[in-house]
């Protein structure tokens, strides 16, 4: 093909530049965000931030380099792909993917524009956690890509804690404010007056943006922020949690950094898990970190979403919650799947037999791995209601809807859980059966969900959750219903 379009390797070299070493530092980014070694006294523009390393500083990293500099980021499609083959047939233990944009790499079902999902699927069917991040779409609704049920899906927040930068005034007054000093060795600054309360806001903002250039900080110039402005010694404060606006809306979990960065943060999370079970299906460490997660039922306080008409956060913007790693190590109870429960999702998307059954077929070339059939669909199509993820949502309730749901419990032998339901505005739930009472015979149990309109109306969606509690454990899931009443 080269010599058919006139190049060489040098030419390639140059134009491509195809090198395994990172480009941009984003693939450096996210790998020390995984599983970055300790660093000791590290300092960021002379704030000492004491010791940092990544979610599993002992673990093992393989990096696959699938983007390449040209006019902009190129990612080939055949690279994702080869690369997840690969790492298969690597035997790597856990995928992790920062990588997407809107209309040119796709998480959701299969075909030719949706290759994470396609790839991510002969992971997960190896025994492979593969995570994603949920992309930078936000706060627009329905802008989340990556979908598919056997992947994670993290999306990005805000955190509850701020620097705080000592400010000293003219009279010798210090505040603190959120500022960051970008200069080592800032020049003298001219006096300031310290304003006595009440504060004049807009005098003070513009004193502060006079000396901005001089001194090299940063500053929000929301009067909401020079409200906060306290006159104490602390170097950091509490804030109140919020949704990052760019966040994708309806995902799983919720990390306190950038959407695209999202992902290593929990992969790191997973690596510990698998160490602390080893036999957990991709499925059950995904069912661990979304039932355990911090939520608005759960969180110490009110968690918002950012951008315009900042609201209280539902389910569509954060997900199943923040997520709680030492809550993920001790779930309770978990909802487990298998390739077959995948297998009934996909049938039920509507391809044909044979998109279906070469799209989920695995070959390998290797002598210890062998070749996978792919999905034969049945005739009797299940339901994708009834699919045993955490979350439950109804886009289209009309009377009433039943489904199904498995849990399996991996604490306590002897355990009984109690349900808790905070069913969302105008329905009404009832779980049959309420108590899961497990023994060491019985540590699997089924129950049917049945949700009932009890207005009839249409609506758009409206948010509640139901939980099973021992005392100890809070087994939480949300749920989400939209009523569509035929007129």
């Amino acid at each position: 093909m080269m010599e058919v379009n006139g190049l060489n390797q040098t030419m390639v070299d140059k134009l491509y530049k195809l090198s395994p070493l990172d480009d941009i530092g984003h693939g450096t980014h996210v790998a020390y965000t995984a599983a970055g070694s300790y660093v000791n006294n590290v300092k960021y523009y002379g704030l000492n931030m004491g010791t940092v390393h990544g979610g599993a500083p002992l673990a093992r990293l393989a990096i696959y380099k699938v983007g390449w500099e040209t006019e902009g980021t190129m990612i080939s499609n055949i690279d994702v792909l080869a690369v997840i083959d690969d790492a298969i047939k690597d035997g790597v233990d856990i995928l992790s993917a920062s990588i997407g944009a809107d209309g040119f790499i796709r998480f959701d079902d299969f075909n030719e524009d949706n290759i994470l999902g396609l790839g991510s699927f002969h992971a997960v069917s190896h025994g492979i956690p593969f995570i994603a991040s949920a992309m930078n779409n936000g706060p627009k609704p329905y802008t989340v890509e990556a979908t598919s049920p056997w992947l994670i899906s993290v999306a990005s927040r805000n955190s509850d804690r701020e620097i705080v930068t000592p400010l000293t005034l003219g009279n010798n007054k210090t505040i603190l404010i959120p500022l960051v000093t970008m200069a080592s060795k800032p020049p003298p600054l001219p006096p300031l007056t310290a304003l006595s309360p009440p504060l004049e806001f807009q005098t003070l903002r513009d004193d502060i943006r006079a000396i901005r250039n001089q001194l090299g900080v940063f500053l929000d110039d929301t009067s909401k922020r020079l409200e906060s402005l306290e006159l104490n010694q602390n170097t950091s404060r509490n804030n109140s949690m919020s949704i990052s606006s760019f966040s994708r809306r309806r995902q799983w979990l919720q990390t306190p950094v950038r959407n695209i960065m999202a992902a290593p943060h929990i992969t790191g999370i997973v690596a510990l898990l698998k160490i602390a079970h080893p036999d957990w299906s991709p499925a059950a460490i995904k069912s661990a970190l979304m039932t355990t997660a911090w939520n608005e039922d759960t969180y110490a306080t009110e968690i918002y979403t950012e951008g315009t008409g900042g609201k209280l956060a539902d389910s569509f913007d954060i997900g199943s919650g923040i997520c709680n790693p030492n809550g993920a190590v001790d779930p309770g109870l978990i909802y487990d799947m298998d390739t077959n429960d995948y297998s009934n999702y996909v049938c039920s998307l509507g391809y044909s037999n044979d998109e279906v059954y070469n799209a989920t077929t695995y070959h390998s070339d290797t002598k210890k791995s062998t070749s996978s059939g792919g999905i034969v669909c049945l005739k009797e199509v299940h339901s994708r209601l009834d699919m045993n993820l955490p979350p439950i949502s109804i886009p289209n309730l009309k009377d009433s809807v039943t489904l199904k749901r498995t849990v399996t419990n991996v604490e306590n032998v002897n355990s009984v859980y109690k349900l808790v339901v905070k069913p969302p505005r105008n329905t009404a739930i009832k779980v049959t059966p309420d108590v899961l009472k497990f023994n060491a015979k019985i540590k699997k149990i089924s129950f049917e969900v049945k949700i009932t309109s009890t207005y009839q109306q249409s609506s758009k969606f409206t948010f509640g959750s139901f939980a099973w509690s021992d005392g100890k454990h809070f087994v939480r899931i949300p749920i989400a219903v939209r009523k569509q009443i035929d007129e």
